[in-house]
């Protein structure tokens, strides 16, 4: 490409401003050129994907924080007897690791101008050897997050107690207080 440069600069006998004009827009299509068009040109990229085993995987999970909460917080001063029920916004989620191939044509260049010009990818998931067969290699299991909590606590009715319910809870989960409600514990 420089000797086209160098061989039209000789041929046009480019001069002052004309050869600035030149050297400018051939420095502002090297720059366009330079720049990252957006996309995602990493050698590896992930996939989350959402399964029915997942969906057993959750509730498992779900199951588990709640009876993770009720231990704690049966252990705080004044709450007593405690049972919890923990909301969760969606199922968790696995990230597949993907090998993306990018690839970019460009044909066509006429004085800063790129007449015709292609990208294609290609996506390919990994998979790793077990002795059940071939699986998507897993990279990150995402867990869903909490949407709300029920506590019946047998100190529920304590507005101290239930303060410290709450404030247990937002430590653990960020869950918003409006999303928190602490009842008394029927005890008949």
């Amino acid at each position: 490409m420089k000797a086209e440069i160098k061989a039209l600069l000789e041929k046009k006998k480019w001069k002052g401003k004309d050869l600035m004009i030149v050297i400018i827009i051939v420095g502002a299509l090297c720059a366009v050129l330079a720049f990252p068009t957006g996309e995602k040109d990493e050698i590896n990229v992930a996939e989350e994907i959402t399964t029915e085993e997942e969906f057993l995987c959750t509730n498992d999970y779900e199951t588990e924080l709640e009876n993770r909460l009720e231990e704690i917080l049966s252990q705080m001063e004044g709450v007593g007897r405690v049972e919890v029920m923990i909301t969760l916004e969606a199922s968790s989620r696995e990230v597949i690791e993907k090998d993306l191939s990018v690839s970019e044509n460009v044909s066509g260049e006429t004085m800063g101008t790129i007449s015709d010009s292609s990208v294609s990818k290609e996506e390919v998931t990994v998979y790793s050897d077990t002795n059940t067969g071939n699986v998507p290699y897993v990279v990150q299991e995402i867990y869903p997050e909490v949407e709300g909590v029920l506590v019946v606590a047998e100190g529920g009715g304590d507005s101290y107690v239930n303060l410290a319910i709450t404030d247990a809870i937002q430590a653990l989960f960020g869950v918003d207080v409006h999303k928190i409600k602490i009842v008394k514990m029927n005890t008949n």
